[in-house]
């Protein structure tokens, strides 16, 4: 999770957390908590929720200034074919931080729920 600003935002680092979430397709609440307390420790720097780039956004800071895809809307990006990039693609990693947070919440776990609803936009 700490390596998101070191070597980029990729899909696969928030993949791998997933992996841990379930188990037997069955949520794995010690896991979860433990994801969810991983994640928000550094809410902005790992997760991506709103995938706006434009120049005064909050997500702009983490992409070099160089990077064409800079100053593009999520629709902007996927008209771009953005998703198509087999690795760094930031609309997948938009995809995978939603997808991250909803396996966190998923099944009897009303904490994570009110804790991810606290910080969504």
């Amino acid at each position: 999770a700490r390596k998101s600003p070191t070597w980029g935002r990729k899909a696969r680092w928030l993949r791998f957390f997933e992996v841990f979430l379930e188990v037997c397709g069955s949520p794995f609440k010690r896991n979860q908590d433990l994801v969810l307390r991983i994640v928000l420790e550094d809410w902005d720097w790992i997760l991506d929720l709103v995938c706006d780039y434009r120049k005064n956004a909050i997500s702009s800071k983490f992409i070099p200034k160089k990077d064409p895809r800079q100053g593009m809307t999520m629709v902007d990006l996927i008209k771009d074919g953005d998703h198509r990039l087999k690795v760094r693609s930031l609309v997948k990693y938009h995809y995978s931080s939603i997808n991250l947070l909803s396996l966190c919440c998923a099944g009897k776990n009303p904490g994570n729920k009110a804790r991810v609803l606290q910080q969504v936009p």
